[in-house]
């Protein structure tokens, strides 16, 4: 993206306009009797203007023409990667689904930054072929740093862990996603039945997996199925205290909860710190499909094209006190046809719903 323009500088306002642009090149002219004051930040609010996005660099270099013609005053700046242990409540990740689980692995990363998405997050099945192809973890970090997308959440671990119904299998799921953590600083895990076991009992094999996560800077998020037998935020809830960890917690995913408990006042009464995990989608009050999973996986939609309550979901969460960021995991079969427009529109319709009153 290029930008350039003729700004006096006695113009403050117009510098401060160029200032607060995301742009990664821009070119600005100035009178050679103004060279003298260009660097100082004081005079120039578009240099150290703090309004503007914490995730770019601004660096400046100034040639003097030795004369009073305009010069050049080169300024550059690069999208920072944010750290995913630090990312905030209004930044948005995209979710390894609202894709098709087979999407290559750089349209996804150059979507996420096309479209403003601090991080990604990924399935451990794709990142474990990746390895194989020789192309994780160091080709995907180059991948990531030229977009600035952080990969801040791992999908996902099932059976509640090595130690509960998923086993082998679970175990083996685990050492990828630690392996995930371990080179990118990921945030978050995600974790999800069935338990097909007592809550006393599903509590201790998910505050295993906690553990071994905790090494490995993780948070862990259950997410509650209708089509397990963790069904709703009370069964994740009556779970996850059971476990009494302090990096356990849950992910509310609004799809779920919608055509579930839809139960706002639980999620509003929950701790702040047990919600590890948000997932935000839209769809219709009555199903698609009338196969639970198999509806919850293709006719999802943005946040605002659906009849969802979002907003009241937005309510409840906040209510809580929970800063963690917003992930969109929007299933939709005919969003993965026209992936451009499908993330561009989540992007949009997420934005719009956080920023409404």
């Amino acid at each position: 993206v290029g930008l350039r323009g003729h700004v006096r500088l006695d113009e403050p306002h117009r510098l401060s306009e160029f200032g607060r642009q995301c742009f990664t090149r821009s070119d600005l002219h100035v009178g050679d009797h103004d060279a003298g004051s260009f660097g100082d930040e004081t005079t120039n609010g578009a240099l150290a203007d703090s309004t503007r996005a914490t995730c770019h660099e601004r660096h400046f270099s100034i040639e003097s023409t030795g004369h009073h013609e305009p010069l050049c005053v080169l300024c550059e700046t690069a999208k920072m990667q944010p750290n995913p242990r630090e990312m905030s409540a209004d930044e948005l990740v995209l979710s390894h689904f609202s894709l098709a689980r087979e999407f290559p692995i750089e349209e996804r990363v150059r979507l996420a930054g096309a479209n403003g998405f601090s991080a990604i997050g990924l399935y451990v099945h794709q990142y474990r072929r990746l390895e194989t192809e020789g192309r994780a973890p160091g080709a995907l970090r180059e991948l990531l740093t030229a977009h600035g997308v952080s990969l801040a959440e791992i999908e996902f671990i099932p059976g509640l862990g090595a130690d509960g119904s998923g086993g082998d299998g679970a175990a083996e799921m685990e050492a990828t996603a630690f392996r995930m953590a371990d080179e990118f600083g990921c945030r978050y895990l995600q974790a999800i039945g069935p338990a097909s076991m007592s809550t006393a009992e599903a509590g201790r094999a998910y505050g295993a997996l906690c553990d071994r996560a905790a090494d490995h800077g993780l948070v862990v998020g259950l997410e509650f199925l209708p089509f397990t037998d963790i069904v709703s935020v009370h069964d994740a809830r009556a779970i996850v205290e059971a476990a009494d960890r302090p990096n356990a917690g849950i992910c509310v995913d609004i799809w779920h909860h919608t055509r579930g408990a839809n139960d706002l006042a639980a999620i509003a009464a929950l701790p702040a710190e047990m919600i590890t995990g948000i997932q935000m989608s839209d769809g219709p009050k009555v199903a698609t499909n009338p196969d639970y999973f198999n509806d919850c996986l293709a006719n999802r939609v943005a946040p605002g094209a659906g009849e969802f309550d979002v907003s009241g979901f937005i309510a409840a969460v906040r209510t809580t006190g929970c800063t963690v960021p917003v992930a969109m995991e929007v299933c939709s079969a005919s969003g993965w046809t026209a992936p451009e427009d499908h993330v561009r529109a989540i992007a949009d319709g997420m934005r719009a719903a956080l920023s409404s009153p």
